[in-house]
């Protein structure tokens, strides 16, 4: 798990290939990204800007904005 730039949001990758963002005041869901084939490995969010990066056991990458 990983918190967004601004603390507002927490950001996991999970084995079904998605990553789940949940408001982190209220514990809701808010957004699931459909990611990977493979698992969710990795997940890093850029300091300043709306922008993710994530990686999964399939070999590939995406940037999220």
């Amino acid at each position: 798990m990983m918190l967004s730039n601004t603390d507002a949001f927490a950001i996991t990758g999970s084995e079904d290939g998605k990553i789940y963002i949940y408001d982190v005041l209220e514990g809701n869901v808010v957004s699931v990204l459909d990611a990977h084939q493979g698992v969710a490995t990795t997940l890093d969010y850029h300091p300043e800007n709306v922008n993710m990066l994530s990686a999964g056991s399939d070999g590939l990458i995406h940037i999220w904005s």
